[in-house]
């Protein structure tokens, strides 16, 4: 008796008691507690510990994401246009901060569209260098469209003058969105930017 008693808590478990726990284990879903990780670990296998959750930015990711792309971008056309153009620091900065609100919600709206359409098309919202390159593209001439009567009537000039105007912004703007959306990248990973597997490409 007290060798059985041994074999049955201090030794190694009987290996009917042994099949018995396991199948109510597995029953009940937990499987880690037999060594073997749970369904939805091996889904996730092979993929990268920061893309696991398969979710994009949040509605607050994305307000942070936009306003701090126009404050900081603000803070350094204004002094720069006011300076190239010779134009008033006040009517310069003016004209930014109404460029800034109508850019704050062109960048919400089309980083929305642009990583929507990259999962769709591709699985995952990672941005390749030619991405980069098509998002910020064509994230500034939606932007130049919109902007260029603004410019012509707050500075009450001509369509061909605030198109030079609206040239310059864009140019900037060009470059600081690539830079800026390639630095926002790295310090707040999207969590859907990983590798996509060979199921989620169409």
């Amino acid at each position: 008796e007290h060798s059985t008693h041994n074999a049955g808590v201090g030794g190694s478990t009987p290996p009917l008691a042994t099949s018995i726990l396991k199948a109510r284990f597995e029953r009940t879903g937990l499987f880690q507690f037999w060594g073997r990780p749970h369904p939805s670990r091996e889904q996730n296998a092979g993929r990268p510990a920061y893309a696991t959750p398969n979710t994009m930015r949040t509605t607050k990711d994305r307000i942070r994401q936009a306003i701090s792309f126009e404050v900081i971008g603000l803070l350094i056309s204004t002094p720069l246009a006011a300076f190239v153009f010779g134009l008033d620091l006040g009517e310069t900065g003016v004209l930014a901060a109404i460029g800034a609100t109508m850019a704050t919600l062109w960048n919400y709206i089309f980083n929305l569209m642009f990583d929507h359409g990259l999962k769709r098309f591709t699985g995952t919202t990672r941005k390749t260098l030619k991405l980069r390159f098509l998002h910020a593209i064509s994230f500034e001439f939606g932007l130049m469209l919109a902007f260029l009567p603004v410019i012509a009537w707050w500075l009450d000039i001509g369509l061909l003058e605030a198109l030079i105007v609206d040239i310059a912004f864009v140019v900037f703007y060009l470059v600081y969105a690539f830079v800026f959306t390639w630095c926002y990248d790295t310090v707040f990973p999207d969590n859907d930017a990983g590798p996509a597997s060979a199921n989620q490409i169409r």
